[in-house]
């Protein structure tokens, strides 16, 4: 399923204009796009949502807080910032 506040329809492809149902129970969330509804993204928010131990962001656009969300027990990975996940996985 897929966020984004500009589009609201895809071909093939299911969309929601609700963020919490979009981000409820994912083991991932891929931010592919730098709208500001994302870069207001907060981890405790995410963490809750997605009830995961350690869910995993990739950030393509650079508009979250690597240290936040890693300090929350996510696994990041953002584009050109390279490994900065330095605690243990479980």
């Amino acid at each position: 399923m897929v966020h984004d506040p500009y589009v609201v329809n895809y071909p093939g492809v299911k969309i929601s204009d609700n963020l919490e149902e979009v981000v409820k129970g994912a083991d991932a969330v891929v931010i592919l796009a730098g709208h500001s509804a994302y870069s207001g993204l907060k981890a405790d928010w995410v963490k809750k949502v997605t009830a995961k131990a350690n869910p995993v962001i990739v950030d393509g656009r650079n508009v979250i807080e690597p240290n936040e969300f890693i300090g929350k027990g996510f696994v990041y990975k953002g584009i050109g910032r390279g490994d900065k996940n330095s605690h243990k996985i479980k």
